[in-house]
């Protein structure tokens, strides 16, 4: 059992070393000449984001300088359809875009009209439909306001999927401009909104109720100028990126992200740990299950079998509600570390018994 949890904890240290990644934002976009208001050089801007590769939800912190300022950004994911990409991936394509918006890339006129709904997607798409036009899906699911200075910090999690962005106050779903201003005296016809005003109006499910469906997403992180119609909606730097939705059986990802964290230096070390001991806990749990039915095959007491089980799924259950605690800080790291500790030689113990149980002794 030691050398066991010794092997489980050295998996932590890997994993922890390997589940984050770090991707400079550093493209410039297709609108980068049409900007809102006026010209900004984004070749000096500097963004950041670093998430983790695997994980039941996707989120990241976002760092930028060299910003326009006061901007607000409309933070999207964009689908990476074949038949506009030499490495695209259609299948992610229709993931997001099944969560957000439509467009048509080959066809011809405004923004507005190259628009599609589900039902186009699938009549004309060249993955679902007659193959009469190449259909980008794309989700706005977080926003995030540059200061004065044009830099920027803020926590982003894909929790929601926006039609486009208001100034209505900061509540989600609210459809006004109410709290526009123009602070840039070196320009000042051209309205901004500041960072804790800012809301947008939902395009599919609920508030905060998205979620993302499990699988490889091979997609183009995206940023967007905010123009609070006032004028043009310019995308101005993008990244290729790619990261995993693992599946979290009893646990939905609003649960998992109701609480946003705290923006500082610590709540990035943490979320790197909070990475890792999710992995590690999963891996434990898949291992055993694999090892189990690989080497002793059926069971030959089926009701306590079935006893065993049951209590391994407590176990793990208990471990569940303790991530979610420990993500909401309503227990510290060292506290939960001890948690899974203990229940990891709890399920050791099981995995024991239920190997002897499908041995017949």
């Amino acid at each position: 059992m030691e050398r066991l949890l010794a092997t489980a904890f050295s998996l932590f240290f890997l994993v922890s070393a390997v589940s984050a990644v770090s991707v400079r934002v550093d493209e410039l976009g297709v609108d980068e000449n049409n900007q809102y208001s006026y010209y900004h050089d984004y070749r000096n801007a500097r963004v950041t984001i670093e998430y983790d590769r695997a994980l039941p939800y996707f989120d990241g912190l976002i760092t930028g300088s060299g910003l326009k300022p006061y901007a607000t950004y409309q933070v999207k994911l964009l689908g990476k359809p074949t038949c506009g990409y030499a490495d695209g991936n259609d299948l992610s394509n229709e993931y997001v875009g099944l969560n957000g918006r439509w467009t048509c890339m080959d066809c011809e006129g405004s923004a507005e009209s190259r628009n599609r709904d589900d039902r186009q997607y699938y009549a004309k798409s060249q993955f679902r439909g007659d193959r009469s036009e190449c259909i980008q899906g794309y989700l706005v699911f977080d926003f995030f306001t540059a200061g004065l200075d044009g830099k920027a910090i803020k926590r982003i999690e894909c929790k929601n999927s926006y039609h486009v962005l208001w100034c209505g106050g900061g509540s989600c779903n609210s459809a006004n401009n109410k709290f526009l201003q123009t602070p840039d005296s070196n320009h000042p016809d051209t309205y901004f909104c500041a960072g804790d005003r800012v809301d947008g109006k939902i395009e599919r499910n609920t508030c905060g109720g998205l979620q993302l469906a499990p699988g490889d997403y091979d997609v183009v992180l995206s940023l967007t100028e905010e123009s609070f119609h006032k004028g043009n909606w310019a995308t101005v730097l993008s990244k290729p990126i790619a990261f995993t939705i693992t599946a979290t059986p009893g646990t939905t990802i609003k649960q998992m992200i109701s609480s946003p964290m705290p923006e500082t230096a610590e709540s990035q070390t943490n979320n790197a740990h909070i990475a890792a001991i999710y992995a590690l806990v999963g891996l434990s749990a898949a291992l055993a299950i694999l090892w189990i039915a690989r080497k002793y095959g059926k069971s030959r007491d089926k009701a306590a079998e079935d006893a065993v089980k049951n209590e391994m799924e407590v176990q793990r259950k208990e471990l569940e509600a303790a991530k979610r605690k420990y993500h909401h800080r309503e227990i510290d790291e060292d506290s939960f570390k001890q948690i899974a500790k203990d229940h990891n030689a709890k399920i050791i113990q099981l995995e024991v018994k239920l190997k002897s149980l499908l041995k017949g002794e």
